[in-house]
């Protein structure tokens, strides 16, 4: 049989005794206690020549505004330049270098006979049969050309000069130091016109045509043609930003010669405004006046807006016999019948009101306004006027003179067939 013997087993003896108690690790806390001691602050450490870096946007910003602001002004500045100086810059830069430098007084004059004096400022134009002699008011010789028409005409504004041949066919453009344009026409020229920017119209007959209008830019290039089956153009005017122009007509109408104006835009044939005058015959129609143009008859003259085609009026029952205008405005006379030193002499500002009407006693040869005085030329007396009609001045001159042009509020160029001369009119 099997023997069974006894495993000894380990009694484990569980004992009272108390368990070992584990030291606990006190945590310090991160807060400071009050009256506990500050910590030190570190300080920073000072750094030599240390810059400090901004942003560029600022600086961008900046210069994005002055160029803005250049580009404006540039912008406005040829623009400016494009109004005050509508034929180009550089011709108007050129022509006051022409203008640099002295001359003096008397002048001898080219040809047996003057024609025209135009005063402009600081220069002058005087038209004989054989030149045109553009002068400065201190003498000097600016310009000087010789035409060959047979009866010349002369067309000033502030920019340039148009000389043609009335019933010829030659036709030049110049400014203070050469011809800029010559044109020759297959037919007869019946009159011509320039504005202030450059621009130019010429009326002349044409085949199977009464006549015809032609209008050309600054730099000669063909605008704008009319064509006028029955009537004659007579007289023509530009505006002074050349963009219309204003024509006068004549025909026969039941034995009588009637007159018509017509202002046309260069879109279409047909005008822009029509005037019918009647037997007032046309003499002139002068347009570089402020912002409209004259139409001047025997009994007086309209002054009519190139926009609106508002009408100032000013009639006589004398005879119209001399128109002048300026920028600073018009001057007309008109003479009794049959008695050439019984004048009125009549003051518009440059739209064609009226400011003074006043009597003349003599022959008037030339008369002038400028420098808001009337300059009047008469036998052999020059007489300086008022706006008013107030007598200011007056001089002894040759007798012999025939135009005068304005050198200063108070002396003239006096111009005869073959000299100008100076005169100072001392109060």
């Amino acid at each position: 049989m099997p023997q069974y013997k006894k495993k000894h087993v380990k009694k484990h003896i569980i004992s009272n005794k108390k368990p070992k108690t584990v030291k606990k690790v006190e945590r310090k806390s991160d807060d400071i206690e009050m009256g506990a001691k500050k910590p030190k602050k570190i300080k920073p450490q000072k750094r030599e020549n240390m810059n400090v870096v901004k942003g560029n946007k600022l600086q961008r910003i900046r210069k994005t505004r002055i160029t803005l602001a250049a580009l404006v002004a540039v912008v406005l500045a040829i623009t400016l330049l494009s109004l005050l100086l509508p034929v180009g810059i550089m011709e108007n830069v050129n022509n006051l270098f022409a203008m640099a430098g002295k001359g003096g007084y008397p002048i001898e004059l080219y040809g047996s006979q003057t024609l025209n004096a135009v005063s402009s400022g600081n220069y002058y134009y005087v038209l004989t049969d054989t030149n045109v002699n553009i002068r400065s008011n201190n003498g000097k010789e600016i310009f000087n050309v010789s035409h060959g028409y047979t009866k010349p005409v002369l067309k000033t504004t502030s920019t340039r000069a148009l000389v043609f041949d009335q019933g010829g066919k030659g036709l030049f453009i110049a400014n203070l130091r050469e011809k800029v344009i010559e044109r020759e026409f297959e037919n007869t020229i019946l009159n011509a016109a320039i504005s202030r920017c450059g621009t130019y119209a010429v009326a002349y007959n044409a085949d199977n045509y009464a006549s015809v209008v032609s209008v050309y830019n600054k730099k000669d290039k063909l605008l704008y043609e009319w064509y006028s089956a029955d009537e004659t153009v007579n007289n023509i005017a530009v505006s002074p930003n050349g963009k219309k122009i204003a024509v006068s007509t004549v025909t026969a109408s039941g034995g009588k010669l009637v007159s018509k104006l017509y202002v046309f835009g260069y879109d279409s044939a047909n005008p822009l405004y029509t005037l019918d005058l009647g037997e007032n015959l046309v003499y002139n129609v002068e347009g570089g006046i402020h912002s409209g143009f004259s139409v001047v008859t025997a009994s007086g003259f309209k002054y009519i807006t190139w926009s609106k085609y508002k009408i100032s009026e000013y009639s006589t029952d004398l005879q119209l016999t001399t128109f002048k205008a300026s920028s600073k405005g018009m001057v007309a006379v008109s003479t009794l019948a049959g008695n050439k030193s019984d004048n009125k002499i009549a003051v518009f500002n440059a739209r064609g009101k009226k400011l003074s009407e006043f009597s003349f006693n003599g022959i008037i040869s030339d008369i002038q306004i400028s420098r808001n005085h009337i300059y009047c030329m008469s036998d052999s007396r020059v007489s300086i006027y008022s706006k008013d009609g107030e007598l200011l001045r007056d001089a002894e001159c040759d007798f012999s003179a025939v135009r005068l042009s304005v050198l200063s509020a108070y002396s003239v160029a006096v111009i005869k067939n073959d000299e100008i001369s100076r005169l100072e009119i001392k109060k």
